[in-house]
């Protein structure tokens, strides 16, 4: 007993940890060790190297680097791949507490990534939280071709020379099941900061990211319905490579910030901002599950300009339409509970407006407008009067947004009253509706 007690006392020696191998190796190693498979595949060569205080009971990891290149990191249900990933760590990791962690610094840099974080704990009175604070870059042009990459991993018939091979099964035995590519390409980057706060009460953050130059586009050919006609001009939307563009934005910017309540689950976001060239949204956003009907909901106001929407929607509305005026509009949005088998859908609230100042559509001078848009579980409900060509179009619709296919009703009543035939009509679409007419 004496001698176990000496050993006890005797302080911390510093120590130097390396590791160097393969690590598709190592978990090959660990699998014919132990029975479990896991849903994971890693590969690549990794260098780690850590500086600790070791004694009789504890390690404690002080500072830690490590590079691998390349990596590969694959399950059943997504991949990713990096030529190469490097990080550095300074603070504490005690292995009898894990929860006094403290990150005095942690740095990773990868192709498609980079962050920067640093969290400690902070004593107030009785209570001990964590504060934390970071930075990250996106690439996100180089993230899809990350996860978009062949995979390295063959799939094999040999748990113990392919580690995912256990996910599947073929004939009684098991196989890799692969994971598919990404339908969309995206490109652009992202530069943001986090901070948070963590208690025994829940979790508290604010999360701010700038987005530049960002494209989305679809990897899938466009698909044509039989017999359709398609046109033979040059698509600006039609990349080189033959993806469609989907959306592009110059500059984004969003704010997120809100609460986790660990007592309760109930998220509640107090500060949800988006802004762009074209619209802007800034509202707040409530998720709690122990409330008796409502899931979720999200209120607030959004600014747009008519003339820069028609210009973002370009690529679908073909210049057919133009509108002016900036309007600021409120939107309210509820989720209700549902019973289990109804449809999301149906459980959907919103009310909001939509209008403009001035616009044309194929030879129509359209007036002032503003028409409301309800949807009361599920019912999609839109009602107006708009000046068109010295007269008015009259429309009060519904449709059941959960029902398919969709189904348009307009209800009875006088919809075109007094609207003039103007030169443009003659010399445009007219002529193929109605060239008697015309």
């Amino acid at each position: 007993a004496n001698k176990l007690t000496s050993v006890a006392s005797i302080p911390p020696a510093s120590a130097r940890i390396k590791f160097l191998g393969d690590m598709a190796a190592w978990q090959r190693r660990m699998m014919l060790w132990n029975t479990w498979q896991p849903d994971i595949a890693l590969r690549g060569k990794l260098d780690f190297e850590a500086a600790a205080l070791v004694d009789a009971s504890h390690v404690e990891v002080t500072k830690a680097n490590w590079v691998a290149e390349p990596l590969e990191v694959q399950t059943s249900q997504w991949k990713i791949a990096e030529p190469q990933m490097k990080g550095e760590f300074q603070g504490r990791i005690d292995s009898q507490n894990l929860t006094r962690l403290e990150i005095a610094s942690l740095e990773v840099q990868a192709a498609s990534f980079a962050l920067r974080a640093a969290d400690n704990v902070k004593i107030e009175g009785d209570a001990e939280n964590r504060v934390g604070a970071g930075a990250f870059r996106i690439n996100l042009a180089n993230l899809t071709s990350s996860m978009n990459s062949p995979s390295a991993i063959a799939p094999s018939t040999d748990p113990s020379r392919n580690p995912i091979a256990p996910l599947g099964s073929r004939d009684g035995r098991s196989v890799a099941t692969a994971t598919q590519p990404l339908p969309l390409r995206l490109s652009g980057e992202i530069v943001g900061n986090a901070s948070w706060v963590v208690t025994k009460k829940g979790l508290t953050w604010k999360v701010t990211a700038d987005g530049t130059d960002i494209l989305a586009e679809s990897n899938a050919p466009r698909s044509v319905a039989p017999g359709a006609l398609v046109s033979t001009s040059p698509n600006s939307n039609r990349g080189a490579n033959g993806s469609q563009k989907i959306w592009e934005e110059q500059r984004i910017r969003t704010v997120c910030e809100g609460s986790w309540d660990a007592a309760t689950g109930a998220v509640k976001m107090s500060q949800t901002d988006l802004q762009t060239g074209w619209v802007a949204y800034a509202g707040q956003l409530v998720w709690d599950p122990t409330h008796q009907s409502q899931a979720l909901n999200m209120n607030g106001k959004y600014t747009y300009d008519a003339a820069k929407v028609t210009e973002r929607m370009q690529q679908y509305l073909a210049g057919w339409v133009a509108l002016e005026g900036q309007r600021t509009e409120p939107l309210d949005v509820t989720l209700l509970k549902l019973p289990e088998g109804a449809t999301t859908l149906s459980g959907l609230n919103a009310d909001t407006k939509l209008g403009w100042e001035r616009a044309s559509a194929i030879g129509l001078n359209i007036g002032a407008a503003e028409i409301p848009v309800k949807i009361d579980r599920g019912i999609l409900q839109l009602a107006s009067a708009i000046p068109i060509n010295q007269g008015k179009v009259q429309f009060d619709m519904t449709a059941d947004l959960s029902k398919e296919p969709l189904r348009i009703v307009q209800k009875k009543g006088t919809v075109l009253d007094h609207v003039d035939i103007t030169p443009q009509m003659y010399q445009g679409w007219l002529q193929y509706v109605t060239p008697i007419v015309a």
